[in-house]
């Protein structure tokens, strides 16, 4: 691993649960050290450290911080954003993100509500890799 941290920006508040659990486990399960940073803090990105960003809005913040310290993306930091977007195409030269599939996600909804069916589902995830690690 090319990153001496890997850190999340999780707002409890607003973000699920889930989402924090799979990450630290993740990183416990491989023995990475990581750090949960709220988005109500200030973030001071570090070099050596992978973030991943929940929002947009995180996004900007820490790519226009790494810009103001001279930090190179993908060798001083990296990015890894939730839920792809054409945004993450073209910011800092391509953001690297994790999505859901969200018109297969509406497709099963649609049929356990059709068929009236409850059940657990499993959606489908996807990583686009692109410059930011």
């Amino acid at each position: 691993m090319k990153y001496k941290q890997f850190d999340i920006v999780f707002n409890s508040d607003i973000q699920p649960k889930g989402i924090f659990d799979g990450f630290t486990s993740f990183c416990e399960d491989n023995y990475i050290a990581f750090n949960i940073v709220s988005p109500k803090d200030q973030i001071i990105v570090a070099k050596d450290t992978l973030y991943l960003t929940l929002d947009d809005a995180t996004l900007i913040t820490i790519v226009k911080q790494a810009k103001q310290n001279q930090f190179q993306i993908a060798k001083d930091i990296g990015i890894i954003a939730y839920n792809d977007s054409p945004l993450k195409e073209i910011i800092a030269d391509g953001i690297t993100s994790i999505s859901t599939d969200f018109f297969e996600m509406g497709k099963t909804l649609a049929e356990i509500i059709l068929l009236g069916k409850k059940r657990i589902v499993e959606n489908k995830i996807s990583v686009t890799l692109r410059n930011s690690i």
